[in-house]
């Protein structure tokens, strides 16, 4: 469990992610991926998540045509890089909240939560690779368990096929090992919908695990 809290827009914003025990209840809090729903409480709704129990998985666990897609620019030279948030200096911080915000302008999606990852800080960690002149971001939080993408994009110069049809896909096989690795039990992709199975869905299926339902709400009082 992850409690957050912080101002944005003047407001002050107080989250529990992943909580899960009951008795643990908090008034004007929002509440993200608790594994129970306060019967007193507003803005409800179910949250179906993909995860992967990260003691059963390996890289076998990915879909064979991933795998084939990962090996085919595993050898080429990658440069890695992964941190804490708060490891993180504040230009660097600018320079990467300013490349996502640009994505998500292009694309019509919501921009980058700052305020919450600042106070997330020793539970925010970014991850990046970088091919050439391409590059896949990762922005995750966590609590001692589990860890849970936030955010997701790439930037492409010069891109081949090759390139588009690995490089995240890579990114998103070293995060998970690098999860598994430094001893979580969950790795949570965040979002999902079974009946909807877009092209994020299938990619995210395709790591091996299995759809969940949770539940986000305002807890009143």
């Amino acid at each position: 469990m992850l409690t957050l809290n912080y101002y944005r827009y003047g407001l002050k914003r107080r989250e529990c992610w992943f909580c899960g025990d009951e008795k643990y209840k908090s008034k004007l809090t929002r509440y993200f991926q608790a594994n129970r729903r306060s019967r007193v409480s507003i803005l409800k709704n179910d949250k179906e998540t993909w995860i992967i129990q990260l003691g059963d998985w390996d890289f076998l666990s990915i879909h064979k045509k991933t795998r084939y897609d990962i090996r085919k620019i595993q050898d080429e030279y990658i440069n890695r890089q992964i941190n804490k948030w708060s490891e993180l200096s504040n230009l660097q911080r600018l320079e990467i909240i300013d490349s996502y915000n640009n994505f998500a302008q292009d694309k019509g999606i919501n921009l980058i939560n700052k305020e919450r990852l600042d106070v997330g800080n020793n539970n925010v960690l970014y991850s990046c690779i970088q091919l050439g002149s391409s590059f896949s971001y990762h922005i995750y939080i966590h609590d001692d368990e589990r860890i849970r993408l936030l955010y997701s994009w790439t930037t492409f110069d010069r891109m081949t096929s090759v390139t588009l049809a690995g490089l995240n896909k890579l990114h998103t096989s070293l995060d998970i090992k690098y999860a598994k690795d430094s001893n979580f039990l969950i790795f949570d992709f965040g979002g999902y919908k079974s009946t909807r199975m877009n092209g994020i869905d299938k990619f995210k299926s395709r790591f091996g695990g299995q759809s969940i339902v949770e539940y986000n709400y305002f807890q009143l009082i």
